[in-house]
């Protein structure tokens, strides 16, 4: 008997592997194997550790209902491929905190020197980290306004997917199900 063998990488959370092994499930796949994985990658100085799971899935080829079971897979596959996907990344905390540090260390040092007189040529020091933080803030503000809407364009295309396209892709998954379940 011959055997076929796909192996999915999946992130580390129970919901998105259950979630994984049930579609799987649903075209004849059974879990032959589940593997925790970390990889590390290495940007000079900087670490980047990821954490996944290795799922390996086998089913027979010889069952009868192999050949109409991954036509609908393929079409599965092929509508769950063009689900929406959000480009946007969250503006760092980074931006905030030199912005509000330079505002605040800036308008302090500015009523400082007022107040004892000495508004020469040191006094643009302070005002210069002033602005930058003004200027760090609004740029912070800026990125938080473009992700917002960057999000809520996602959201928007991920409810329509949702309500045709994936509504669709579930209904072939349900089909393909009814065929394995009804001829084991």
């Amino acid at each position: 008997m011959a055997r076929e063998t796909k192996t999915i990488q999946c992130y580390p959370d129970d919901e998105k592997i259950n979630r994984e092994c049930a579609v799987q499930a649903s075209f004849g796949w059974e879990l032959i194997g589940n593997q925790r994985c970390v990889e590390e990658k290495t940007y000079g100085e900087y670490v980047n550790t990821s954490t996944f799971h290795k799922l390996t899935f086998s089913r027979e080829k010889s069952s009868p209902w192999y050949s109409e079971v991954t036509a609908l897979e393929d079409r599965y596959n092929t509508l769950t491929n063009s689900e929406p996907v959000c480009y946007a990344d969250e503006p760092g905390k980074t931006l905030l905190f030199w912005g509000i540090m330079g505002l605040v260390f800036g308008l302090i040092s500015v009523v400082l020197l007022a107040s004892i007189d000495m508004l020469g040529t040191v006094f643009y020091i302070p005002l210069a980290l002033l602005l930058l933080g003004a200027l760090f803030l609004v740029i912070y503000i800026a990125r938080k306004v473009r992700y917002s809407r960057e999000y809520d364009r996602y959201w928007r295309r991920m409810s329509d997917w949702k309500d045709s396209t994936g509504k669709e892709a579930e209904e072939i998954r349900q089909q393909a199900e009814a065929i394995v379940n009804s001829l084991q």
